[in-house]
């Protein structure tokens, strides 16, 4: 880490920048990438726990697996109609 703030030394601010990352692709049926997570954090190492990750992909497979039940039955409760029919006007 030494070493990296005497590199970044009057570049970049190291105690206001971001020093861990983390990427989370998501795959589309063919297995191509359609999306991906970016993350940062200004702790090092905070993306390092393997808890943390198995947390954070968790919610992305359940982020995906709204949009999978939402194909199939999109918002049971919404309507759409004239103003007319609804009796708003």
């Amino acid at each position: 880490v030494d070493f990296l703030r005497k590199e970044m030394k009057g570049k970049v601010d190291p105690e206001s920048s971001e020093i861990s990352y983390l990427a989370i692709p998501f795959l589309g049926p063919q297995s191509d990438p359609v999306l991906v997570l970016y993350a940062a954090c200004f702790e090092l190492n905070f993306f390092a726990d393997n808890d943390r990750i198995k947390k954070v992909v968790s919610m992305c497979d359940g982020f995906c697996k709204l949009f999978d039940y939402l194909q199939v039955d999109n918002f049971p409760n919404l309507r759409v109609c004239p103003e007319r029919s609804c009796g708003i006007a």
